[in-house]
């Protein structure tokens, strides 16, 4: 790990910035190209020149049929005006466009946004269904929240012919009779108008669908094929249609597909186990290897790692080309990331005899062409980061079956620090550091009671300062000052992190349900410049049943340092209030959560305490993983002391929580380092990104990542911090 701070580095010992681009660039794309991932449509629709910009309490647009399917990933605004900001608004129309003008319509809308940066491209995920109508609403403002807009209108009338993913489509003039910028997100009455002039605004679309190509090696034919098709991907996927391979040149003059849930195999002269697809008569067909589409819409969706079988027969006269197996019944002939195709059968027109069988199969010849539907992007942080300082720690026991052997004949010893404590746990030295009690003042406390303690002989230094008065409770908290003790969330008898970590006071906690009324004594003694508070035999509930707990708090009035000492801890669980036992030490007011520790195996790291409190580097993902834009990211809670940082992608999670066996207890490491690249640290945050390709391949694919800083002087023997991991499962919406 080290090593990565050296990655891009000249003998001089500084970074090479332009050589760790080089680097990085390139070791991306040998990534992207190790896993297959291929560029696919990707492309701004196409739109006319600028004319002039309109200014006025007026929004303007475009409306256009969708050609095919696809996922509307940016959107932004010309800004030939240069005003800040932009407002823009996509609507779905559904299946009826938008009326002339001055009739309106109020469609779906699918965004909304006023607060962006005039000009600049605005990462969406979109879905578009071929056939539905859609509008896009766009213009630039001087301010957040203002109507005045100013729109980038085109040169020539209302119309434009262009093209989605290559297929043309014609763009039409969308208008609505408000400023979108002050509309606070609501839907805009709309209307269409194609004597107008048409406003700019630019759409980047890319593609989900797919093709995959079995053979065209062809050889023999038959009058229909049966094979099947497997889903293999994580998302549900739609067959479009086939591209058929056919022996000569020629008209078909019955083309039909069929098809069922499931495999063929069994239902090869089963006409009532297939639902017939589509038909089309007099196909003109080209001779083999070329492929001629057929024009039967097929929208069959295939759920996630399900099998649907498929069979494209013609009429008697008409054979479709397949090849022969060799011991390939059920052999994967052509598959991607996402589906499969297995060889099948041969099976005369219709559902008659059958070639193939039993083990030789017969290979369709042909192209299957399929979309997979709206995949959800999300981003999961994976473990923790490390480098932050807490300015409490602690262990919550369930119940007195768990306290009762993980703290009797223990000892906790707590050590100033500059600004907190230095946890370490002592196990087996209770009895060795238990001082009986030879006196001293009885507290009365009562049940749940608290006593103000005022220390005789001098004040018990912490790192809020000196205490001069305590505030000591029957339930085993000692909390610094004269205030009241309190329990936001609970109550004192039922101990609860909350309750730990946001008390007023702070305090050393070994809190419990005590019923020291029942019998029993708290003693508070100062021996020799040592504060005593022994709970000796103190009593635990239920009432009437003995069942007793010794237990003694050590304050050093000189140093500050404190022992817990647990001589004896009683195990009953049968309390009707609980038998939860907390122990830990916290600062005056909020405090963030550093989550439970195990006390028998913390390391150091884990019980140390500092106020005020420095967060963890952590790394936070700033926008969704969509195919076809940037993840972008950001490393935040650099420290003061970093030098270089570490950004690190991975197609993989280690699951790594403690690099204690390199040096580096604490820190974790949840992302392979398949790509690194070093920077300078220049501030508290650190901005990255990675580029999607736009290839639905990439759809329901984890990619991780994380950061290191090396920090100098040097916090621990590996040098470093990391942050917590992030999980990118890529998707289109």
């Amino acid at each position: 790990m080290r090593s990565l701070a050296y990655l891009a580095m000249r003998p001089s010992g500084r970074i090479d910035t332009s050589l760790a681009k080089d680097i990085l660039t390139m070791r991306i794309a040998l990534l992207i190209a190790s896993l297959g991932f291929a560029a696919v449509a990707n492309a701004q629709i196409p739109q006319p020149p600028f004319g002039s910009t309109f200014t006025a309490a007026l929004t303007r647009g475009y409306w256009f049929q969708a050609p095919a399917n696809g996922v509307v990933t940016s959107i932004s605004v010309p800004n030939e005006a240069s005003q800040p900001f932009q407002a823009i608004e996509f609507i779905d129309f559904g299946t009826t466009p938008p009326p002339a003008f001055n009739a309106t319509v109020v469609g779906t809308q699918l965004h909304y946004s006023n607060n962006t940066a005039g000009g600049s491209s605005v990462p969406v995920a979109i879905p578009l269904i071929a056939g539905r109508h859609y509008g896009v609403l766009g213009a630039c403002t001087n301010a957040v929240g203002s109507t005045t807009s100013y729109n980038s209108y085109a040169t020539g009338g209302g119309t434009f012919s262009s093209t989605i993913l290559g297929v043309p489509t014609t763009l039409t003039r969308l208008l609505t009779q408000s400023g979108i910028g002050g509309s606070g997100g609501a839907s805009s009455a709309c209307s269409s108008e194609a004597g107008g002039t048409l406003s700019r605004v630019n759409l980047t679309i890319v593609d989900t669908c797919a093709s995959v190509l079995t053979t065209t090696a062809g050889g023999n034919a038959q009058n229909g094929t049966m094979f099947n098709i497997v889903n293999t991907s994580a998302s549900a996927l739609t067959i479009g249609s086939f591209d058929q391979s056919f022996p000569v040149a020629g008209t078909a003059a019955l083309v039909e597909v069929y098809t069922k849930p499931g495999s063929w195999n069994g239902s090869e002269q089963t006409p009532a186990a297939w639902t017939l697809v589509g038909s089309t008569t007099n196909l003109a067909t080209a001779a083999g290897p070329t492929l001629t589409p057929i024009p039967v819409p097929v929208n069959v969706t295939i759920a996630p790692g399900a099998t649907q079988a498929f069979y494209v027969t013609c009429s008697a006269a008409n054979p479709v080309a397949y090849t022969t197996g060799s011991n390939q019944l059920g052999a994967v002939i052509g598959s991607d990331g996402n589906l499969q195709v297995t060889a099948g059968v041969g099976v005369s027109y219709p559902f008659a005899g059958i070639f193939g069988l039993p083990t030789a199969g017969r290979l369709w010849n042909g192209r299957v062409n399929y979309c997979l539907t709206a995949q959800p992007a999300t981003n999961t942080t994976l473990g923790a980061g490390c480098g932050g300082t807490f300015n409490s720690f602690y262990q919550l026991f369930a119940d007195a079956a768990a306290a009762a052997p993980g703290l009797t004949g223990n000892t906790l010893q707590l050590t100033p620090t500059a600004n907190g404590y230095q946890g370490a746990w002592l196990p087996g030295t209770a009895a060795a550091n238990f001082v009986l009690p030879t006196g001293g003042v009885a507290l009365a406390t009562g049940d749940d009671g608290v006593v103000n303690y005022t220390i005789a002989t001098a004040p018990f230094p912490t790192p809020q300062g000196p205490q001069a008065t305590l505030q000591i409770s029957g339930n085993a908290i000692i909390a610094w000052g004269a205030a009241a003790m309190n329990y936001p969330g609970t109550n004192s008898y039922t101990p609860t992190a909350g309750g730990f970590l946001n008390s007023a006071l702070g305090g050393i906690y070994a809190w419990h349900d005590y019923n020291v009324s029942e019998g029993g004594q708290i003693l508070a003694q100062e021996v020799l410049g040592t504060l005593f508070v022994t709970f000796n035999n103190v009593e635990n509930y239920p009432t009437n049943v003995a069942n007793p707990s010794t237990m003694q708090f050590q304050l050093n009035l000189a140093t500050g340092r404190v022992r817990i000492v647990w001589l004896s801890v009683d195990g009953s669980t049968a309390s009707p209030f609980g038998t939860r036992h907390l122990v830990g030490v916290s600062a005056p007011g909020t405090s963030a959560d550093p989550g439970q520790v195990a006390l028998a195996t913390a390391f150091g790291g884990q019980l140390l305490t500092a106020d005020p409190e420095v967060a963890a580097l952590a790394v936070t993902a700033n926008t969704l993983p969509l195919v076809g834009t940037l993840w972008q990211l950001t490393t935040s809670n650099v420290p003061a002391t970093g030098a270089v940082g570490i950004d690190v992608f991975g197609i993989g999670d280690p699951g790594i929580n403690d690099l204690g066996f390199l040096g580096a207890p604490g820190c974790g490491l949840r992302a392979s380092t398949d790509v690194t690249n070093a920077w300078f640290v220049s501030g508290s945050t650190h901005a990255y990104s990675i580029l999607l390709p736009a290839n639905p391949a990439l759809l329901n694919f984890n990619l991780y990542t994380t950061s290191a800083v090396f920090q100098a002087p040097a916090v621990n023997a590996l040098g470093a911090v990391t942050g917590n991991g992030v999980r990118a499962t890529i998707g289109n919406l």
